[in-house]
């Protein structure tokens, strides 16, 4: 007797009259149900309309006539009547079903913008606890890259628990589906960075940790420790600018920086001290290569004894922390939880995390489930590799464990047929030049109407059209709740944005920026900082100004600067006139006396409301100009809950309600200068109508009904360092060039210290650049569902433009598309290293020669 399902049941038949009964048996409890038939009687789809739309019912036509019964994916000796089926239903999903019911084995799933990767893992975890009732949720581990995927991830698995919760008719599957709703909460999913920080805990023993690791940010410590080993380590009778040619600041900043760069990469220390720095063709050269080579691996041990002695590490060094001890583990760890091991956004993992995959599997035996598009690799500057699904192949060959199995997703059901036809030349137009691994248009599956336009705007005009674009699609989508997106390239093209939004004569635009900031670098840390700085040093007269023109003051008069200023600095005059005209109009007294009684987090609180620092804030605002009472809504609603969350954190990492003032003074001073992991809280999306405004990198996972990309010319590719490492991870080029003169023509060469590699290092640099710039604006693009707009500035030879790209798009009238004017892109590109002011011709890399680009 055939065995009933335990998630799903295919069925293809020519009438469901026979089996309409042990098909509605199925569906209440719980069951998945795929059924191709021809003839659905309407009260059955009526009956059923909540299954479908939960689609725990697949309805689709049967047109080969088949009689199939395939039971949780088993498809065995059915193989070609299925395949037959499934090409001649294109709205059958083949590879999602597939996926979903795959053997448990190591699966890769290549899943391009838009073709439902995260429904696709969602059902991929219901069929594997439906297939193993007894395990439960807790064996299933999913990482994620940010703590917005994690929120988001978990919504969507308890809804597709609670809709079978819902639906189940069945006791048995009520239960179930209650047990799993209960279990929810020890389902690991988290980002990367805390996943590796549990398992530390757990095993971190082995590397001189505790079970109690804290984080905590240690680049000042870092640079501290740069500082001591080249004092210490150099000639006393010269000063280290004698010794290599470089104050001590530059050379302490070079080799800091350029150690983090390796760790963030995802080098482990071996791998770090294993590097080829190549040949040195003079004496001062070799010198200071030596100094930086031996100057990193005593950093490395240093600060190793460092985490060690305070049993802290920073979070983003987690992931390298646990390779560590993973690579000295040489025996199965079977007591870690791990079964199933789900990454998404794959293509952004650097070296360290695709390695720590590979020995998980090894060590536990887990199974691994990576998805995500290489196309979507834009995290080249956090150390993502562009390449880690082959590596990963690689390294799981090379540990023993076997090639998993690939998958590929093609369904699009995000962007319109008609955006996609439009974007398909463009992405084939940059396969083409090497600069995008684009092999196939996806099929769309959203039947709904959309457009594309490609808009030859003058650069001089660009925010003003804007304007009238983003003023117009409002007015088109008011009360739709439709989104409208502007995306940019870089954090400061966010403020043009925003003053486009508010032109002086017109009408502000509702706008909610989303700006990729950490927190410590927001308005509300400053201010908050400010505050706390007037309490702790007193009558300062600076401290005391920059609390004054902040939203804890309260005051309501503007302050005469010229008055302060002709008191030429003194002192006691400063302070006795801020006291009497300014000071004594506000509660900072009486708040200073609170703090020496009371619990400094207390009296915060009690400021934060007595104060109205938020209504303080839009009073603020207001008077910087021009604003809409919807953005001033969004951005008050930001300032918010960025001060919860450093109130937050001041609570968890210091000594909470106890905390002295100069604790939390001594806190914030450090995090401000030093701690770019922390980044500022999420809000909900504005609910009304309004334009989001945010980068690439930040728009990367969400989707908008109309996307803008205004600006699409770029100055700079030039690496950003003195120092570069090769793709392969194995090689290092540097550079260093002394020069004097005026920067007018007469700039002389005085000294010029390199490597033989810079030069090879630096051309590989700057064509990954160039791809890693194609794969932006893919991102971007993909982003659209209905509407897609892209601005056209033509930028002169010496830059690089995604106009070179969409120039053959151009948009000319309602139904033209102008011709291509090819043009070669081989033009010579400024090389322009920091703290130098020496400037290098080269030309591009022999790649990029071709005209078809």
């Amino acid at each position: 007797m055939m065995k009933g399902p335990d998630y799903s049941i295919l069925i293809s038949c020519n009438g469901i009259t026979d089996i309409q009964s042990e098909i509605e048996q199925y569906l209440a409890s719980g069951i998945k149900v795929f059924l191709f038939c021809n003839s659905v009687p309407q009260y059955f789809k009526g009956k059923y309309k909540q299954h479908m739309s939960c689609r725990l019912l697949q309805l689709y036509p049967n047109p080969t006539g088949s009689k199939l019964k395939i039971i949780d994916g088993a498809i065995g000796e059915q193989f070609n009547a299925f395949s037959k089926l499934a090409e001649s239903v294109p709205d059958f999903n083949y590879e999602q079903y597939v996926i979903e019911h795959a053997p448990e084995t190591n699966l890769i799933v290549r899943a391009s913008a838009g073709t439902g990767k995260t429904s696709v893992m969602i059902d991929r975890i219901m069929y594997l606890v439906h297939k193993h009732r007894d395990l439960g949720l807790s064996c299933i581990s999913m990482i994620t890259f940010t703590n917005e995927a994690t929120n988001q991830m978990n919504a969507r698995l308890q809804k597709a628990i609670m809709d079978r919760y819902n639906i189940a008719v069945d006791t048995t599957a009520k239960i179930f589906y209650l047990n799993l709703l209960e279990e929810q909460a020890d389902i690991k999913i988290s980002t990367i960075d805390s996943f590796s920080l549990t398992l530390m805990k757990r095993i971190g023993v082995s590397r001189g940790f505790g079970h109690d690791i804290s984080v905590q940010s240690h680049s000042y410590i870092q640079k501290e420790m740069g500082k001591k080993i080249l004092d210490t380590e150099s000639n006393p009778e010269k000063k280290v600018k004698q010794q290599l040619g470089l104050h001590l600041y530059e050379a302490n900043e070079t080799i800091v920086s350029f150690w983090n760069k390796l760790v963030q990469l995802g080098l482990s220390p071996k791998e770090i001290a294993s590097l080829d720095w190549g040949i040195t063709n003079d004496p001062n050269s070799t010198t200071l290569q030596e100094k930086m080579r031996s100057s990193i691996k005593k950093l490395e041990d240093d600060y190793e004894s460092y985490k060690q002695h305070t049993d802290s590490i920073m979070m983003s060094e987690s992931v390298r922390e646990l390779n560590e001890l993973l690579d000295n583990i040489h025996s199965n760890v079977s007591d870690l939880g791990l079964k199933y091991l789900f990454i998404d956004e794959f293509q952004d993992s650097n070296n360290a995390q695709i390695n720590m995959a590979a020995k998980l599997v090894l060590l536990t035996g887990l199974s691994l489930f990576v998805v995500g598009d290489s196309k979507q690799s834009i995290y080249r500057f956090r150390g993502a590799n562009e390449s880690s699904f082959e590596v990963l192949k690689q390294k799981l060959d090379k540990l023993g464990i076997g090639q998993p199995t690939e998958y590929t997703l093609i369904n699009n059901y995000r962007t319109s047929p008609a955006v996609i036809n439009a974007i398909d030349p463009i992405f084939k137009k940059m396969s083409s030049g090497q600069l995008l691994e684009y092999t196939e248009k996806p099929t769309a599956c959203h039947p709904i109407k959309g457009s594309f336009l490609a808009l030859e705007v003058k650069s001089k005009q660009s925010d003003a059209k804007l304007y009238d674009i983003l003023d117009k699609e409002l007015h088109l989508s008011k009360g739709t709740n439709k989104k409208i997106a502007v995306l940019v390239r870089f954090n400061s093209q966010l403020d043009r944005v925003y003053k486009a939004c508010c032109p002086p004569g017109k009408t502000p635009l509702p706008i909610m920026v989303k700006r990729n900031l950490g927190l410590y670098s927001t308005q509300a840390a400053k201010d908050f900082y400010h505050m706390i700085s007037s309490f702790v040093f007193g009558r300062d007269p600076l401290t005391m100004y920059n609390y004054l023109i902040g939203p804890y003051s309260s005051l309501n008069e503007i302050i005469d600067l010229t008055e302060l200023s002709s008191l030429n600095g003194d002192r006691t005059l400063l302070n006795a006139t801020m006291d009497e005209k300014y000071v004594s109009k506000t509660n900072w007294d009486r708040y200073m006396k609170m703090f020496r009684y009371q619990p400094a987090i207390s009296v915060i609180k009690k400021m934060l409301v007595d104060e109205d620092v938020v209504g303080n804030y839009i009073k603020l605002k207001k008077g910087e100009g021009e604003i809409s009472e919807s953005t001033l809504l969004i951005e008050s609603n930001q300032y918010m809950a960025n001060v919860s969350r450093i109130m937050e954190i001041l609570q968890n990492q210091l000594s909470g309600d106890y905390t002295s003032l100069y604790e939390i003074f001594e806190y914030l001073k450090y995090a401000i200068v030093s701690n770019r992991d922390e980044k500022e809280a999420e809000i909900e999306d504005f609910d009304g109508d309004c334009i989001y405004c945010m980068t690439i990198h930040k728009a990367k996972g969400l989707e908008f009904d109309t996307v803008v990309i205004p600006y699409d010319t770029f100055v700079n590719l030039q690496p950003s360092t003195h120092l570069l490492i090769s793709k392969d991870y194995k090689r290092v080029g540097w550079e260093f060039v002394k020069t004097k003169g005026s920067g007018k023509g007469d700039i002389e060469i005085t000294e010029h210290l390199r490597n033989n590699y810079v030069d090879q290092i630096y051309n590989e640099d700057i064509q990954r650049s160039y791809e890693e710039e194609s794969r932006l604006l893919y991102v971007a693009m993909t982003r659209a569902k209905e509407k897609l707009i892209c601005f056209l500035t033509w930028a002169d030879e010496e830059r690089y433009s995604w106009y070179r790209i969409l120039d053959e798009f151009k948009t000319t009238g309602p139904k033209g598309v102008r011709g291509c004017r090819e043009k070669s892109i081989r033009t010579p590109v400024l090389r322009i290293f920091p703290n130098s002011r020496s400037i290098t011709i080269l030309n591009h890399y022999p790649r990029l020669q071709s005209p078809a680009v």
